[in-house]
């Protein structure tokens, strides 16, 4: 750019503008009757004209790939001198816009400190693998507790059931006890 329009040396943000000269059929153009090539294509260029980059096929050849776009999604990068034909705005490529993501994605990368990350991790099983011994201490505590509580509890079950029985068969025996056993002797 700097060699077509000496003016942009002075910004280092031109330094990495490509200059692209092509001609345009004027098949490709909607020219109305009577209209200007040069004012079609800037018609066309209002309307969202773009030029980007694009893959042809696997083998990696690339190619210019006219197409309409959005122009509020896809702005007319500045210049500040005039240009001395159509000047038709670049848009972002699919691959240029992969390669953008990639690059932020390993950029984040290196600011993740991953010595840290896994440490953390380890300590997280640590913790993890200590709180898992003292549930597994305290149920089978628990586990004792509760054979316990089930073997006393079949234990009481039982003698309830034998009072039960005696007061069935002799209720006076709640009030006064026991009757004395008759010796046969006495009689």
């Amino acid at each position: 750019v700097s060699q077509i329009y000496p003016k942009s040396l002075r910004s280092p943000t031109y330094s990495r503008y490509i200059y692209v000269k092509m001609i345009v059929d004027p098949a490709f153009l909607n020219i109305s009757q009577g209209m200007d090539t040069t004012e079609a294509l800037k018609r066309d260029v209002a309307d969202g004209l773009r030029v980007k980059m694009a893959l042809s096929g696997l083998a990696g050849s690339v190619y210019l790939d006219a197409s309409y776009m959005s122009a509020e999604g896809n702005p007319a990068l500045p210049i500040d001198w005039t240009p001395a034909s159509v000047y038709v705005p670049s848009a972002l490529s699919v691959l240029t816009k992969f390669t953008d993501s990639i690059q932020k994605v390993l950029q984040g990368l290196q600011d993740v400190n991953f010595k840290q990350f896994f440490g953390n991790v380890q300590t997280l099983a640590d913790t993890t693998d200590k709180a898992m011994q003292r549930v597994n201490t305290l149920l089978a505590e628990t586990q004792g507790n509760l054979t316990a509580l089930s073997r006393n509890s079949a234990v009481a079950s039982n003698n309830i059931l034998g009072m039960t029985q005696r007061i069935k068969s002799n209720p006076s025996a709640l009030i006064f006890g026991q009757p004395k056993p008759i010796n046969p002797k006495e009689l």
